[in-house]
Parts: C-alpha cells; sequence; structure tokens
C-alpha cells in the first residue's frame, strides 16, 4: 500500500487535560508517542455551540459555523413551521465545501472512516464509509434513521414460562440513546432445551422493516447456550458461558437494497440452569448497503466477520456493563483496523480519516459522577461515593482503548511522509444542574404549552401552543421570535420584534445563578450580533446564549453544547478540544502554548502535505508548529 499524505483520526469528545495527565502517569503510551513525535496543542479552542456536528463541520471545512452553515445539531429555516428543522449531521445541509472535497478536484483520494457529519461523498474520488449519511436531512436529530438490526434479548424460561423475546432497541436521541422495550410473541421450542425467536419486525425507528423476517435458536446447556441462525447452525457453535461472547455469528440476509452480509455476536447475559432461566443478548448491527456510499466499497468489507456498531449495551448509567460495554467496543476497533487495511490494499488514498465516538458517549455517562457531581439528582455527591471511582475506571478504560488504536494507526497507516493529526471537536465539564430554555420561556410568559409540562417528552415543540407562544427554542442555544410574515403561525408583530428579542435575553439572564452564586449564563446577544463567535446568516437565531463554565449543563447535551468554548470546572472539567500533529513537517516533543481553534486545523495540515487550502475556510495555517520557518 502507499501511505496517505494525511491521517487524521478524531476522538469525539476527548480532553487533552485528562490525556496529559495519563501520559504524565504512564497510561497512554500511544498518546505519549505521537506527543513525542509532535506538537501538542495546549489552548485549542472548539468552535460554538460546543457540539458534535456544528465542531466537525469547522474541522473538515477550517471554516466558522457562520460560514459552513452547520450552526447548531438542529438548524431552522426561515419561513418553516417553527416545529421543523433540519440537520447539520447532514452533510447536504452544510454550505461550505470540506477540505477532502477541495482536495478531490484537484484529483486526490480520500477514505473517510465514519467521520461525524463528514457524508455523503460528493465525487468519487472519495471512498465514504458511515459518516451520518444516512440521517434523515430534513428532520431534527431525534427522528434520524439508522439503518440495520437493532439489539436484541433472548428471554427463555424451560419451567412453566415459555421462552421470550425482549426487544431493547436502540433510538439516537442525541448524544445519549435512549432504548425502548417491546414484548413480543413467545419463543417457540422446537426440541427439548432448543428455542426459535423470530427477530423484531414493524418499528421503524429500529429499523426492521429494511430487513426480511429471520431468526434465532439457543440450544440450553447446564454449563451455557449456543447460538445460531437456525438448528444447524446452533448445534455447530461453541457453548459460550456465563458472559461469554460467540465468535462472529455471519448471516446474509435479504435488505430492500438487495442481499446484505451482517455480522452479529451473542452474550450469555444471565444464567441459572437449576430453574431454566437464561438471558441472551445479540447484537446491533448496520446495513452497509446504506452505511456505505458506494455499492462496490460496501461489498469490498461486507465479509469482515466482526461486529460494527456504537454504543452496544449502553442504555444509560445506571444499567451499564462495564465489561459489555468494552468488549463490544473492542469488536468495533478490530473491525474497523480489518476495514482500513482492506480499503488501502488495493486503493492508494491521499488522506484517510478515522473516528470514533467512545469517549463522547462516556462523558454524556459518567462525566458528571467523575466531577462527583449527581445531574440525575442535582446535586454534589460524598466523596465516598462508589460512583466517583467507577466512573475513573470507565475512563481508564476507555482511553486505553482508543490509545491502542493509536499505536495500531502509527504502526500500520504512516510513512515517512504522512502527517497527522489526532484531535477531538470538544472536551466536557461535569453538571449538577440544568439551564432549561425552554422552561426559562415559559416562566416568562414567551412560550406556552397546550398541556402541562408533566414530563420531559412533553418539553419539545410539538407540544408548544402557537396561537400564544411568542418564543420558541432552536437546537442548543439559539431562540427565535414567532414573528408575523415569517413563521406560518406567528403572533409576534414586526413592531413589537426588538421588545421580544428584549423580553428573551432578560429572562435568559434573570435565570440568575448556582446555589453556590456562579453565574450560569456568559452572553446572550442578539443574532445579528453573535458574528464574534462565529455565528451568522439567514439560518441564525433571533438570541444566542451560551453558557459559563461550572457545575452547569445545558438542556442539550448537559455536560457540553451550550457551554462556551473556553469553559471549565473547578473539578477537572475542560471544554478545550485536543489537537496533536504529528510527520516530518512538524516539531517534536513540543507543546506549544499559541491560541489556535478547529477551524486552524485544515489549513494547517494541508500545508503540511501539500494539499490544496480548503476552498471556504476562515481559519489560518499554525506556522508556529513546522520545524522550520515556512
Amino acid at each position: 500500500m502507499k501511505y496517505p499524505k494525511l491521517l487524521f483520526f478524531g476522538i469525539d469528545g476527548a480532553m487533552p487535560s485528562y490525556i496529559k495527565k495519563e501520559v504524565e502517569k504512564g497510561n497512554l503510551p500511544g498518546f505519549a508517542r505521537i506527543m513525542k513525535q509532535g506538537v501538542f496543542f495546549n489552548d485549542c479552542m472548539p468552535v460554538f455551540p460546543t457540539i458534535s456536528p456544528t465542531c466537525w463541520n469547522s474541522v473538515h471545512t477550517g471554516a466558522v459555523p457562520g460560514v459552513h452553515g452547520g450552526i447548531d445539531q438542529n438548524i431552522h429555516i426561515p419561513g418553516d413551521n417553527p416545529w421543523e428543522f433540519i440537520t447539520s449531521y447532514h452533510g447536504s445541509n452544510i454550505q461550505a465545501e470540506k477540505f477532502w472535497e477541495t482536495a478531490a478536484k484537484k484529483g486526490y483520494k480520500s477514505l473517510i472512516l465514519n467521520a461525524c457529519s463528514s457524508g455523503p461523498a460528493k465525487t468519487d474520488n472519495v471512498s465514504q464509509l458511515f459518516g451520518n449519511s444516512t440521517r434523515l436531512p430534513r428532520v431534527e436529530l431525534g427522528a434520524g434513521y439508522v439503518s440495520g438490526c437493532p439489539q436484541q434479548y433472548l428471554h427463555i424460561n424451560t419451567g412453566e414460562s415459555r421462552a421470550s423475546l425482549l426487544i431493547s432497541g436502540t433510538k439516537e436521541t442525541g448524544a445519549k440513546p435512549k432504548s425502548e422495550a417491546f414484548d413480543l410473541s413467545q419463543g417457540i421450542q422446537l426440541a427439548p432445551n432448543t428455542f426459535e425467536f423470530k427477530a423484531l419486525k414493524g418499528k421503524h425507528e429500529l429499523n426492521a422493516n429494511e430487513i426480511q423476517e429471520y431468526s434465532w435458536v439457543v440450544i440450553t446447556h447446564p454449563d451455557g447456550v449456543q447460538v445460531g441462525a437456525d438448528i444447524d447452525n446452533a448445534k455447530a457453535a461453541k457453548i459460550v458461558g456465563i458472559h461469554e461472547w460467540t465468535e462472529p455469528i455471519s448471516r446474509e440476509l435479504m435488505t430492500d437494497m438487495g442481499p446484505c452480509t451482517f455480522h452479529f455476536r451473542a452474550r450469555l447475559e444471565e444464567m441459572d440452569a437449576k430453574s431454566g432461566r437464561y438471558v441472551v443478548y445479540i447484537t446491533p448491527t448496520y446495513n452497509l448497503l446504506k452505511e456505505v456510499q458506494n455499492i462496490e466499497d460496501a461489498r469490498k468489507i461486507m465479509d469482515i466477520a466482526e461486529v460494527h456498531t456504537v454504543y452496544c449495551g449502553l442504555e444509560d448509567a445506571k444499567t451499564f456493563c462495564m465489561d459489555k460495554y468494552f468488549d463490544t467496543q473492542a469488536f468495533d476497533f478490530s473491525w474497523r483496523r480489518q476495514v482500513l487495511q482492506r480499503m488501502t490494499a488495493d486503493c492508494d488514498y491521499d488522506f484517510i480519516f478515522d473516528f470514533t465516538g467512545t469517549v463522547d458517549a462516556m462523558n454524556h455517562q459518567f462525566r458528571s459522577y467523575a466531577e462527583g457531581l449527581d445531574e440525575f439528582n442535582c446535586c454534589e455527591m460524598e466523596p465516598e461515593d462508589p460512583r466517583i471511582k467507577e466512573a475513573e475506571k470507565i475512563f481508564s478504560r476507555c482511553y486505553q482503548q482508543v490509545d491502542e488504536h493509536i499505536s495500531w494507526l502509527l504502526d500500520n497507516m504512516v510513512g515517512e511522509e504522512t502527517q497527522i493529526c489526532i484531535m477531538s471537536d470538544h472536551g466536557s465539564i461535569g453538571s449538577k444542574d440544568t439551564f432549561h430554555q425552554y422552561l426559562i420561556m415559559e416562566r416568562a410568559g414567551l412560550l406556552t404549552y397546550l398541556t402541562d409540562v408533566d414530563d420531559e417528552k412533553t418539553w419539545r415543540n410539538n407540544n408548544i401552543d402557537w396561537t400564544k407562544t411568542k418564543a420558541y427554542c432552536v437546537g442548543s442555544c439559539q431562540i427565535n421570535v414567532n414573528l408575523q410574515g415569517r413563521e406560518p403561525c406567528g403572533i409576534v408583530k414586526p413592531e413589537d420584534y426588538h421588545k421580544v428579542v428584549g423580553e428573551i435575553i432578560d429572562a435568559l439572564w434573570q435565570y440568575g445563578r448556582t446555589p453556590e452564586g456562579f453565574p450560569m449564563l456568559s452572553f446572550a446577544v442578539p443574532g445579528d450580533q453573535a458574528g464574534f463567535f462565529g455565528q451568522k446568516g439567514e439560518n441564525c437565531a433571533d438570541v444566542v446564549f451560551g453558557l459559563s463554565g461550572g457545575p452547569m449543563g445545558g438542556y442539550f447535551g448537559v455536560v457540553h453544547a451550550q457551554q462556551i468554548p473556553s469553559a471549565k470546572s473547578e473539578r477537572g472539567g475542560n471544554m478545550r478540544s485536543l489537537c496533536i500533529m504529528s510527520g516530518s513537517k512538524f516539531k517534536k516533543d513540543c507543546i506549544l502554548e499559541r491560541p489556535m481553534d478547529l477551524t486552524d486545523i485544515a489549513p494547517t495540515m494541508c500545508y503540511a502535505a501539500g494539499l490544496p487550502q480548503p476552498k471556504d475556510a476562515t481559519g489560518g495555517i499554525v506556522f508556529q508548529a513546522f520545524q522550520e520557518e515556512m
């Protein structure tokens, strides 16, 4: 293979402050190696809002959000109904050119593997694998489409109760997945201790309608189970004991795009052989025909017999199984390494972008615990609370897995002239309080609900009485006026527009401080004055606000999103982005204090590799990172 000119590895949510401390302790040899070989940027800022699609699109384009258009995860188009949104996770909604698209016009080839908000590709010179291409571009994130088969649990009771199937299907709603349980018809006993289960069908949000009917067969034993696609497969499989995994189970299933090979693993979750009770977990998996843009690329990697999935086994912090989660992440890293080797074996790519979201997933679940904060009960935790130590172990294992992958990339994907960048989109800050813009607008009399707000599900625009509402919330940090002549249901007269904008800003500031006296709000400005932090354009809201650091999270994201790029907490949280650049052009073993932000990454790396500058970049080249004056 020809080594790439540029190698990027994106680690969603990675915190440079944590990495530096762990490297000093000798716990992250891969990070230590790349830092020794290159430049560690000690003050790399994300863009605002500090949320994944906005930040990653600034990495991809070298442009501020107001230029690339992905100003938030959900974007409202003026003139649409207030409850209608588009998503910045889909590349069709991004107005600036990604730097690999600029390079593609000069004939350079790129491989984009699972990079957040990177797809779809607009040229044949880009191999786009995953990257949120299958999300529906004209709907908000919560209605996003994720292809493939959901995770599921097979419940077996060989005594008086018949076998049953429970599907716990992961539906993405922001960075934290929600689980919905469906009790289906009971399994069929085919023979003594042999049970068949029909897999889930008929739930669109769990993406089963695209795949043919299929079943699982489980054979129970006193010391474990055998799992297979049919009786013969199950009988041929090895017996797995409690908390053990099967080898990958590969099976071809017909989809609405033709036959596709899917790969699963099963794990024996629970077992009481005496009473005959068994619980078997089946991993979710993606449909490569939909997640890989080029069908030939999909077929090229379809036979790789390993599970590729995200958030596998992660439902919420209360039911989190550490071993199960990190096992599935290990399967996923194994899959991506095989994909990189397969794709580069017969194609010379000038640029490769690899990506993982595992750190961000752990931040959303456990960052607050790691800082001794209980965001669910809105309080500080006692120092001896075992959840604090548990969170520390979780982050240690999480970063170690990422560290191992960095070492693999350096050993297998890097040549003498390869320029490397390891980066994240934002950091994370623990929270025990929530800045709830919906609730703030309601209390100010600017937003009225049709029904009482008694749970989180009703705090959304689909429950608003638009005949009485003057202001509505968009995305993580934006609020619009329900203006006559612009919004189809607008009630605010144009002559009252500036008055309502002022009322919105006053309401945000009056929300006040935490019980400790810490100011919650950092700024709240009219949208036409938001250009100083990169927010502008026709889709920018009428009011934009940001939160300070400290124990205050936002309604969207909680541990990141509404917090300003420079936010940090006294308990170790920090919103700054990770950025390490290495290669023949960069200084060695250098910690650079020069301030930079995400928009500088693509211009600097393209310059180092001799690739064209991103067409729409607003960021610049960080010359101080290079070995020689250039």
